[in-house]
């Protein structure tokens, strides 16, 4: 698994569950967010440099990441009640 994907899954209990619900959360997640999640997590791209080459403030791109990670984090629980892994 990659690092985040990892980092998050190893967090709890129910790794593979997790793992398979956060590849499948993050694959429903629109291209811009795929990208930025890319971008900040598996390339470590600073928040700064990615504001830079958005156009955007380092607060958006922070909010903008806070906000996808509480998407994929509503995801997650969504999909292991789903599956009757809940904790």
């Amino acid at each position: 698994a990659d690092s985040f994907t990892k980092h998050y899954a190893e967090t709890s209990t129910g790794y593979e569950d997790r793992v398979d619900a956060l590849r499948d959360c993050m694959a429903k997640l629109p291209d811009e967010a795929q990208s930025l999640l890319s971008n900040r997590y598996y390339e470590q791209v600073p928040v700064k440099s990615i504001a830079s080459q958005l156009g955007k403030t380092p607060a958006r791109i922070s909010k903008q990441l806070f906000t996808i990670r509480k998407a994929l984090e509503r995801c997650i629980a969504g999909r292991l009640r789903e599956q009757g892994g809940a904790q």
